[in-house]
Formats: structure tokens, C-alpha cells, sequence
């Protein structure tokens, strides 16, 4: 049986719980503001057999200055994958052009 007091709210005062519409209120704003954190979790949570609802509870509790510091990971890590992607399209291209350039020459 899942609670709807969950976890403290940190803008709340102190011993007070998190309501149901608090929590879905911060689970809309963590999809907003990071949306690359929030991808990331929700991918692992569906990978993992246990653990998942942990995570998520952690990712509703996270503070903003921490969450902020994973989304700029994260979208630097989905720049520097997007890169190397280039990096290696460009690389195939080039490798291509060596072959069907010696192709060329034999005749």
C-alpha cells in the first residue's frame, strides 16, 4: 500500500510531509527544469528490478542546485555523444571516399 505522505517537503516547515498533489506538483517541475535528469532516472528505474521506487523518492527530494549540477552532466554528456557521432560519420565519409577512390584508379 503506497502513502500519500511521502517524504518532507523541503519548502515546507519542519516534520511537515509531502502531499500527494506535492509531490506530483514536484515531479512536473523536475520534468520541466530537467528533463534530462528526470529521462536518465526514469530509464534506470525501468531497467532495475529493485530500487526503482527509491530512486525516484531521492530524485522528488533532490535539492535544485544538485539536480541543476546533474543536467548540465547529463547534457554534456548527450553533446559529447552527439560528437562523436559526427566525429565517426565523418570518418565512414572519409573512408569511403579512400575506397571508392582507389576503385577508381584500378578501373
Amino acid at each position: 500500500m503506497v502513502s500519500a505522505n511521502i517524504g518532507e517537503n523541503s519548502s515546507s516547515p519542519a516534520g511537515c510531509v509531502m502531499d500527494a498533489q506535492d509531490i506530483d506538483a514536484r515531479e512536473e517541475e523536475m520534468k520541466a527544469r530537467y528533463p534530462h535528469l528526470w529521462e536518465a532516472v526514469t530509464r534506470r528505474v525501468h531497467e532495475t528490478e529493485y530500487g526503482g521506487r527509491g530512486m525516484m523518492k531521492n530524485l522528488r527530494k533532490l535539492d535544485d542546485s544538485k539536480a541543476y549540477l546533474a543536467q548540465e552532466i547529463l547534457e554534456n554528456l548527450d553533446k559529447e555523444r552527439l560528437r562523436m557521432t559526427i566525429n565517426r560519420t565523418s570518418l565512414m565519409n572519409e573512408t569511403f571516399k579512400l575506397l571508392y577512390e582507389g576503385l577508381k584508379k584500378k578501373g
